[in-house]
């Protein structure tokens, strides 16, 4: 068999699994100001989680911070990187994806804002 990078597995098995927060991070931007007055900008960065246990599953994806009445949340953007490629129930391959789809769903119900916000937290400090 052919070493794709992958760790092939079902979505069941895949959430069977527990994810561990690895690291976050803020980007760096850099605008030049152009003009006076205000000027429109969104704080955005990472986040990268792995599995508790083997084979080791990494995925990570991107974030923006959404301000709104006195309250900051994290939301993702755009899909997920990782090694996991989804295997149907009969263990056939998704694809690209097919596997993207399913994980964008798991991310959308996942709770990793908080840990993200506390880690960004800590390294800001």
């Amino acid at each position: 068999m052919v070493d794709t990078g992958y760790v092939y597995l079902t979505l069941d098995e895949f959430c069977a699994g527990t994810l561990v927060h690895l690291m976050s991070g803020v980007d760096q931007e850099c605008h030049l100001a152009t003009g006076t007055g205000a000027m429109a900008t969104a704080i955005t960065g990472y986040t990268e989680w792995v599995s508790a246990a083997a084979p080791v599953l990494t995925i990570g994806w991107d974030w923006q911070m959404i301000a709104e009445e006195n309250v900051v949340r994290l939301e993702r953007v755009g899909p997920p990187s990782s090694n996991v490629m989804l295997l149907s129930p009969g263990r056939r391959e998704l694809g690209h994806a097919g596997t993207v789809a399913l994980l964008n769903g798991y991310l959308d119900g996942f709770d990793w804002q908080a840990a993200t916000l506390l880690h960004i937290g800590a390294r800001q400090g």
